[in-house]
């Protein structure tokens, strides 16, 4: 069974991760097994347009146990980059706790900061 511990995610992504697997109980073996299966298929996101010269892309996953499909359900966002094995993730969020794609992009921008300068 895949724990948080298992893989190296940057702090800031920890950060949110824990707060949503507090937020979400019933949901962690879902989450952890698709953040563990994105690892492995990292190309499968939508590209998000904006963040160049970075492959930036987002996951919409939902949460059965909970009975939240894909579109209200939470998002993960993350860095592919072709020197990289596994992708790099910036950020993880609920839908329903962002009003506006605005609050979004400036969350991902401060996680990407925040990630760059640790680099």
């Amino acid at each position: 069974m895949p724990t948080e511990q298992q893989h190296d995610y940057p702090s800031c992504f920890n950060r949110l991760l824990k707060d949503i697997l507090k937020k979400f109980i019933k949901s962690k073996q879902t989450i952890l097994v698709l953040l563990a299966s994105l690892s492995l298929r990292p190309s499968g996101g939508d590209r998000i347009p904006g963040f160049a010269p970075f492959d930036l892309r987002k996951v919409r996953f939902g949460l059965p146990e909970y009975r939240i499909g894909k579109s209200g359900g939470l998002r993960v966002i993350y860095m592919v980059h072709p020197s990289r094995v596994i992708p790099l993730f910036i950020s993880i969020y609920f839908k329903g706790d962002y009003r506006s794609e605005h609050d979004v992009v400036a969350l991902v921008k401060s996680n990407l900061k925040e990630i760059l300068e640790t680099l």
